[in-house]
């Protein structure tokens, strides 16, 4: 009996969460400063710049014109926009059914062909908006992060029972990683890029690692993912994920994309790191369309 009754307390609770969560931020009342920003703004890709990029696109020529009654707010705003972001990510972790990310029906995949600019044997660091924003290679991935016990913040595509968001595209290369779920998302969260942290962000997160915080859009607020219910009543599914504290599981690749010799190269690589290759196939299923 008692366990009938937990049973029925868990299924009454999921889905609860995302609607809970709804009431707590009309009560926060964030303001929706990326809506605001681009109707007086010719800046576009505001959502995920770094604070100080973002003050210096907002006060420059493209930004809000210094007769508008916002040009005086900016500093505040953006300041408080970030706050917004913090609270956000804080409330997930507060509340999210970590049981169920935690579980073993969620994996999570980071892509090393999600940008699609180009890719680099080292990261790029200090740019302002995606476009400048590199893939790591395989190489440049290795030297950059240890295979075990990462602080900074990554970011994933989550597989459901092995179904996945990721384009096919993003699919072509990348790793399998664990680690302590921070965020849930449908689609794309649109949270901050290592790439745009500066020198200042390293040295202050140099304990902690590097943060990702979501943007407050609501386009974004509501495509937060709480539990399990909540990834069923999704047309799409789980997409981003965030992961702290994370280690290297598994190598995954897209054999169509590569020749022999290049297969031979990343099965090599895999074996001198001591992680496991694979076909992405086996990974992630082929998303059956609704």
């Amino acid at each position: 009996m008692k366990l009938l009754q937990e049973t029925i307390s868990k299924l009454l609770l999921e889905g609860q969460k995302f609607d809970d969560f709804q009431d707590w931020l009309k009560l926060k009342n964030p303001k929706d400063y990326i809506g605001n920003w681009e109707k007086e703004s010719k800046e576009r890709n505001l959502e995920t710049m770094h604070k100080d990029h973002l003050r210096k696109k907002l006060h420059g020529p493209k930004g809000i014109s210094d007769s508008s009654p916002n040009f005086e707010r900016i500093d505040s705003d953006v300041d408080q926009y970030f706050t917004d972001r913090r609270d956000i990510k804080r409330y997930w972790n507060e509340n999210c059914d970590r049981e169920f990310w935690q579980g073993p029906n969620m994996r999570y995949f980071h892509s090393l062909s999600y940008y699609g600019h180009g890719v680099s044997d080292t990261l790029v660091q200090n740019v302002q908006n995606e476009i400048g924003c590199e893939d790591l290679s395989l190489i440049g991935f290795a030297q950059q992060y240890k295979m075990t016990g990462n602080k900074d913040e990554m970011s994933t595509w989550g597989v459901c029972k092995g179904t996945c968001f990721a384009s096919a595209f993003e699919k072509k290369l990348g790793v399998e990683i664990e680690g302590r779920v921070t965020l849930a998302v449908r689609k794309d969260g649109m949270v901050e890029s290592r790439s745009k942290a500066t020198p200042t962000d390293h040295m202050r997160h140099v304990g902690s690692g590097l943060p990702k915080r979501p943007t407050t859009g609501k386009r974004f607020t509501d495509a937060l993912l709480f539990d399990e219910e909540d990834v069923k009543e999704s047309h799409t599914g789980v997409g981003e994920c965030v992961l702290d504290n994370w280690s290297v599981k598994a190598i995954w690749y897209d054999p169509r994309k590569y020749s022999y010799d290049e297969l031979d190269g990343l099965e090599a690589f895999g074996d001198a790191l001591g992680i496991p290759t694979g076909d992405i196939r086996n990974f992630i299923k082929r998303r059956r369309s609704k």
